[in-house]
């Protein structure tokens, strides 16, 4: 039932979230699932204050004003930005100390990296993100291959760690990455054989690791790894370089 004086929707409602358009209000629609636009913009403010690296003060009419929302709207956002795990917050809601967690962090970073693609780079590079999975254990077999490792000292300039660096990569980076390489130049990588079997054909796409370490891509033509998975070649041993254990994010930009 529409209450008398009510201004109607507000414009940061997503529409296609439910068809009453006062359950925000009441706290109902991010009871049910997730509703990203709302986490997004209720933490830009809190980013913008410092509270990525450190706990930041702030009271629910200041929370309120930047949000262009009701005290108790603001409330209400930063219990949803709580019970998610996206903030960690102390005090009472006029005077609380608040800092983003690590979830928090990462859902920013999201958004800057998709900006940052959208608007920065250019047509020949795209930077996507993977969580650190352990392998089926083959990649250190045939990366050791001489047939392999001579065309990578040539066409790419290194010489392989014996074996791969893979990431998981979830729908929304998968489908980035899919529609990237077949945009991007790959680097061919020949198929061989030797004495007790054949080794495929492969491409290679150039790529920055963790913003800080020259490897590559690799695709073969054949695979037993699943669609979401990337297998990744570099120089050296990824994991200690980078500092990085299993299930952790990591940041790869791709050349072509």
């Amino acid at each position: 039932m529409r209450r008398e004086g009510h201004a109607g929707p507000r414009s940061y409602l997503p529409k296609y979230e439910t068809k009453d358009i006062y359950a925000y209000e009441r706290g109902e629609i991010y009871k049910g699932g997730t509703v990203e636009i709302e986490e997004v913009a209720s933490l830009i403010p809190l980013a913008k204050r410092g509270a990525i690296e450190e706990r930041i003060y702030l009271t629910s009419g200041e929370f309120a004003q930047e949000l262009g929302t009701s005290q108790q709207t603001a409330n209400r956002r930063l219990q949803m930005l709580e019970e998610r795990g996206f903030i960690e917050r102390t005090g009472s809601p006029r005077r609380q100390q608040v800092i983003l967690t690590e979830k928090g962090a990462a859902k920013m970073k999201d958004l800057f990296f998709t900006l940052y693609n959208i608007f920065s780079k250019p047509e020949n590079e795209i930077t996507i993100r993977g969580r650190l999975i352990t392998g089926m254990g083959e990649g250190k077999y045939y990366i050791s291959q001489q047939g392999y490792r001579n065309q990578f000292i040539q066409k790419l300039g290194f010489s392989l760690y014996p074996g791969t660096f893979n990431l998981k990569l979830d729908d929304n980076n998968l489908a980035r990455f899919n529609a990237a390489i077949e945009k991007l130049t790959f680097i061919p990588i020949e198929g061989f054989k030797t004495e007790d079997r054949s080794f495929g054909a492969v491409k290679a796409y150039k790529a920055k690791i963790g913003n800080k370490i020259d490897g590559a891509i690799i695709i073969p033509y054949r695979t037993h790894h699943d669609e979401n998975i990337v297998e990744i070649v570099a120089p050296t041993y990824l994991r200690k370089a980078l500092a990085v254990n299993e299930g952790d994010a990591v940041d790869v930009t791709i050349y072509g």
